[in-house]
């Protein structure tokens, strides 16, 4: 699959920010680190959306058993930021 992603073409300049395009601090090589973080961001702004984030806020109110916007990020957190024991030092990076 890395093989398939090369540079962009000389002057091509992408425009507009597209979610295909990622920050990269190695230049012309493929930054993993710069894909993931880019993918990251995209899943927690999803997740995290202003509006998503206000239903979860007072769907406890509406249903006792329905995930509040407290345990979702205590969900994130503990599924990404926090360090598992036993992964390698490359997974644990990304």
């Amino acid at each position: 699959m890395v093989t398939l992603l090369g540079p962009r073409p000389f002057g091509w300049g992408g425009g507009g920010g597209s979610a295909e395009l990622f920050g990269s601090r190695t230049q012309p090589a493929l930054d993993v680190y710069g894909a993931a973080r880019t993918l990251a961001q995209l899943v927690v702004d999803a997740v995290l959306q202003r509006e998503r984030a206000g239903r979860l806020a007072v769907a406890r109110v509406i249903d006792a058993r329905a995930l509040d916007l407290g345990e979702t990020i205590d969900s994130l957190v503990a599924r990404t930021w926090r360090a598992r024991p036993g992964e390698g030092e490359r997974a644990a990076a990304l």
